[in-house]
């Protein structure tokens, strides 16, 4: 009898010996760290690489997420730490498993408040240098030893400009920028998803940055996911409103302007989802990737990535809008629709159907009317019959529920 327990206690001792080596092995994510000078080593890429290879030799997703500005190594490692597991657990109730690997760069700063705003504008081209050889190394890497992985990127504020400068290596940010030594500048990376929450990139980046817009067959990513703040309401990120006072309107609080071929591309494949539901007034990063928003990209994410897999109801809708007859009563519901991705598409179809393009988009024109709605909504009604826009003329948009949110209802009277 001594000897049979004595047997039991040392299987049960190794049994948790090993439940304990699994459990290590499951860390909260992959870290890798980058100074300042943006660059990476061969054996750090190599390093990041057998630490994703070590967690799961053939996963389904890697999710690699990039803060941003302010931001020193201890930071990062506690924020990491929580959204690690909650970037996990969302694609394990999608039903695949992810590896996330945390991209660290070191965005610190010196200063108190008052000096703040020039490291700002000094660590935004260290950003550009970071994507464009960095975080390229890694995504590179990861690419050619993961093919059947999906890649995927979660940006946050300066994290995003980082995240543009490794996949659109040529972008031009501003007229200063000239384009510093890139990574494999030839070679393409494919994002299944690209998550732009609070984004700091200018909201005009993509129309100023000399970039065509690809076809489905050859584009870089699948669907570009953009958080924004609310057009009208109380929603607003305080942090990109005190950014657009020292460096203007950010994509993360503003409407993205592009040109007639990036919108048309963009929204005909279906590539980009607008997203304004729950942005944070703080600017936190954990709170952009709080539960709720993750258990919507995820899903996305894996359908995307397998189309057997159940299509989500976002997705649906848009691809119901692009597929829509072109008649005006399918589509002018589709304006009020809860969902601000549903409301820009309805918009677009209508403009190539009342406009025939979407020239009112890439213009600024439309812009132009959702800033009258933010400051004097009642002007929308005096300018309706003059508009160079069929779809404003018509009175079909702004709609009535978008005036009487803005505070002018008798502005919505055709």
């Amino acid at each position: 009898m001594f000897f049979l327990a004595r047997r039991n206690l040392l299987t049960c001792l190794v049994l948790l010996g090993c439940l304990m080596l699994s459990a290590s092995a499951q860390k909260p994510y992959v870290p890798v760290w980058v100074d300042t000078t943006g660059k990476l080593t061969d054996q750090a890429v190599a390093d990041v690489v057998a630490q994703v290879a070590a967690e799961n030799p053939n996963p389904d997703h890697i999710v690699v997420i990039v803060h941003g500005f302010a931001t020193d190594k201890e930071t990062s490692t506690q924020q990491y730490s929580t959204l690690g597991p909650r970037f996990k657990d969302a694609y394990s109730k999608a039903g695949k498993k992810a590896v996330v690997v945390g991209f660290q760069w070191d965005s610190s700063v010196e200063s108190g408040l008052l000096g703040i705003e020039g490291e700002y504008f000094e660590t935004i081209p260290q950003a550009h240098t970071t994507g464009r050889n960095a975080l390229r190394q890694v995504l590179l890497a990861l690419q050619q030893r993961f093919p059947k992985a999906a890649l995927n990127i979660a940006g946050h504020s300066m994290g995003c400009e980082v995240s543009a400068a490794a996949v659109i290596p040529e972008l031009q940010f501003d007229e200063k920028d000239k384009q510093p030594e890139i990574y494999q500048a030839g070679q393409d990376i494919v994002l299944n998803t690209a998550t732009l929450a609070g984004s700091d990139l200018d909201y005009d980046i993509w129309y100023k940055g000399g970039v065509s817009a690809r076809e489905s067959k050859t584009r870089r990513c699948k669907l570009v996911w953009m958080t924004m703040s609310k057009i009208l309401g109380e929603q607003q990120d305080e942090v990109l409103k005190m950014r657009a006072m020292v460096r203007g309107d950010a994509s993360g609080n503003m409407f993205p302007l592009m040109t007639e071929q990036q919108y048309d591309t963009l929204f005909k494949n279906r590539a980009v989802l607008f997203d304004n539901q729950n942005i944070p007034t703080d600017h936190s990063f954990l709170k952009y990737y709080d539960e709720e928003r993750l258990a919507r990209i995820a899903p996305a994410a894996v359908f995307l990535a397998d189309p057997s897999q159940p299509e989500p109801e976002e997705l649906a809708e848009l691809d119901q809008i692009i597929q829509a007859p072109e008649v005006g009563n399918i589509l002018l519901p589709m304006l009020d629709s809860p969902r601000l991705a549903a409301q820009v598409y309805a918009l677009w179809r209508m403009e190539h159907l009342d406009c025939g393009g979407s020239k009112h988009m890439s213009d600024g024109y439309l812009t132009s009317i959702v800033k009258k709605m933010r400051k004097t909504p009642r002007a929308i009604k005096g300018m309706r019959p003059d508009s160079e826009c069929k779809t404003a003329k018509a009175g079909y948009w702004p709609t009535k529920t978008m005036m009487k949110r803005a505070g002018a209802p008798e502005g919505a009277e055709l």
